[in-house]
C-alpha cells in the first residue's frame, strides 16, 4: 500500500528558503511500516544520553536543541510523533537502550532519507541520499554541550529538566555522566 500524504508540519522558514507545510511519501513500494522501520531502527549508534538531547538547548538560548526548526536547521526531516517514536525524533534519530541506559543514536534513515520541497509540499524519498550536515550538526551538539558546563545558569536548567524526566536521582548524577 502506497504511503499517503502524511503529517502537517509547522515549519515556514527553511535554512535555503524553501518551505512545506505537508509531505508526501513517493510510492517506492514500502508501506507505512516500512518506513517507519527505517526511520526508527536502532544501529547502536549510542551519541549521549536520552535524557540530555532532550532537555539539551541551543548554545546561548533557552530553544531546545533537538527543536524542528534547529534540526532542520540542520537538515534532518522533522516527525510528528508515532507509536515507534512517540517524542518526535526527526527521521533518523532514535532511542536506544545500551547496559540499562537510553541514549540517543542514529539509524541509517539519517543519512538515506531525502526530501525535495515544491509548492509548499515536502516529497519524502525513503532510502535516498539525505542533505543532512552530520559534521555540523556534531559541532553544534558539542558547542552545546559546552555551554553546558561552563555556564551556571544554563547548567541549572539543563540539570533541573533532566532530573524532572525521572531517570537521575541527583545533580551529581547527571554531571559525572560522561559524554
Amino acid at each position: 500500500m502506497p504511503i499517503p500524504i502524511a503529517v502537517r508540519l509547522q515549519l515556514s522558514k527553511i535554512l535555503f528558503g524553501d518551505s512545506y507545510k505537508t509531505v508526501k511519501y513517493l510510492d517506492q513500494g514500502w508501506n507505512v511500516s516500512d518506513s517507519l522501520w527505517f526511520y526508527t531502527i536502532t544501529q547502536g549508534s549510542d551519541l549521549m544520553p536520552y535524557d540530555f538531547f532532550m532537555v539539551l538547548e541551543k548554545t546561548g538560548e533557552t530553544k531546545l536543541f533537538r527543536s524542528n526548526e534547529n534540526m532542520n536547521f540542520y537538515r534532518y526531516l522533522p516527525q510528528k510523533a508515532t507509536s515507534t517514536n512517540p517524542d518526535a525524533l526527526p527521521v533518523g534519530w532514535v532511542k536506544d537502550d545500551y547496559r540499562g541506559k537510553e541514549y540517543i543514536g542514529l539509524t541509517c534513515a539519517a543519512c538515506h532519507t531525502g526530501q525535495i520541497n515544491y509548492n509548499g509540499v515536502g516529497i519524502r524519498i525513503d532510502g535516498g541520499p539525505a542533505s543532512a550536515d552530520m559534521e555540523k550538526i556534531m559541532e553544534g551538539l558539542s558547542a552545546a554541550l559546552k555551554y553546558v558546563r561552563k555556564h551556571e545558569e544554563a547548567r541549572v536548567r539543563f540539570v533541573k529538566d533532566v532530573l524532572a524526566r525521572g531517570n537521575y536521582k541527583s545533580e551529581g548524577e547527571v554531571l559525572s555522566r560522561e559524554i
